[in-house]
């Protein structure tokens, strides 16, 4: 959400509101779908409804983005803009995640260790 705040506030010192308007579809297009896929993925671990659900997000994210740019309301550059910075904040959020757990793991894996040397 602050990648779209501060991106729409570029946008809108750059190009105005068009622009501005352009990137908060950009954004809503990728988030929308994504907050979606996280509130309904928390509620089950079973990896066939996972698998169902990660294909829904990216269906509803194309549907969006298709929706948006047959409308022709939007600048094309600021929308697209707002697609790359808000689905690169999406992936950065994924591995941000996958390291602070690698590094908790270490830290469990290596405090039995020091507790029962040999």
């Amino acid at each position: 959400m602050l990648i779209g705040l501060v991106g729409g506030v570029a946008a809108s010192a750059m190009a105005g509101l068009a622009g501005a308007l352009g990137f908060a579809a950009g954004v809503g297009c990728v988030a929308i779908p994504s907050a979606y896929f996280a509130w309904s993925s928390q509620r089950t671990m079973e990896p066939g409804r996972i698998v169902v659900q990660g294909i829904t997000k990216v269906l509803c994210t194309g549907v969006l983005m298709a929706i948006v740019i047959a409308s022709g309301a939007v600048e094309p550059l600021w929308f697209f803009a707002g697609l790359m910075a808000s689905q690169g904040g999406y992936w950065w959020a994924l591995v941000d995640q996958d390291e602070k757990s690698a590094k908790k793991a270490e830290i469990t894996n290596d405090e039995p260790a020091e507790r029962n040397p040999p």
